[in-house]
């Protein structure tokens, strides 16, 4: 009885005609809005990065299988964007920050590979806009490399952005940067809300990931 009453009233309220059509016919919940009021919000425009492909409000998986030169587009990527270069067929407005975070290369693999982008691309004044934390040069700093699927990993970048302030981090790669079950879905809901977050707090990130033997 209680149900069937509380339907009828439901009803008889929404073809109240003493309600102005196009008026909400109750009060909203916070944070729910109409068609019209969405409309007429004032939510700033999307803050582009690289052309239309990546902004500070994106999330992006790059996977692929093992040695096809992921870590090498992400960094030419990183640098053209720390730098204000345009990258493949895509401008880049303006310089910008850039965080990678790496879990495997060496510093001295590192070291070369940077050196060698930096002069391939003319040595350029603003190519500190580009930072790398690795997990070796975490550790020889006398610091620990908490994996990224833990909270004392998760707070370790979010102290690093808090410091650098970029618009864009990469992590390179899912695999190397966090620990235990990774191929499972339970592995991903403990990290998800914490990338989930990079959104409101206006920053792109992009993950690199290989593929399996499954693809």
């Amino acid at each position: 009885m209680g149900g069937t009453a509380w339907r009828v009233d439901m009803t008889n309220r929404l073809l109240d005609s003493s309600i102005p059509c196009g008026e909400p016919k109750f009060r909203l919940p916070a944070g729910c809005f109409t068609v019209s009021e969405w409309k007429d919000r004032n939510i700033p425009p999307k803050d582009w990065v690289w052309g239309n492909v990546m902004s500070t409000t994106c999330r992006v998986m790059l996977y692929g299988a093992t040695g096809i030169g992921k870590t090498q587009f992400v960094h030419a990527l990183g640098y053209t964007i720390a730098t204000g270069q345009n990258f493949l067929r895509w401008s880049i407005p303006e310089a910008r920050k850039v965080l990678i975070v790496d879990g495997e290369m060496s510093e001295q693999d590192l070291q070369e590979r940077i050196t060698d982008m930096d002069i391939r691309q003319g040595l350029h004044s603003q190519a500190d806009n580009l930072i790398i934390m690795s997990r070796e040069t975490v550790e020889a700093a006398g610091g620990e490399f908490f994996p990224l699927n833990t909270p004392e990993g998760q707070k370790m970048i979010d102290d690093a952005t808090e410091a650098i302030k970029p618009d864009i981090v990469i992590l390179d790669n899912y695999m190397t940067l966090t620990s235990g079950d990774r191929m499972t879905d339970e592995g991903w809901q403990e990290i998800l809300p914490w990338i989930l977050s990079f959104t409101w707090r206006k920053i792109g990130i992009i993950i690199i990931h290989h593929t399996g033997k499954n693809g």
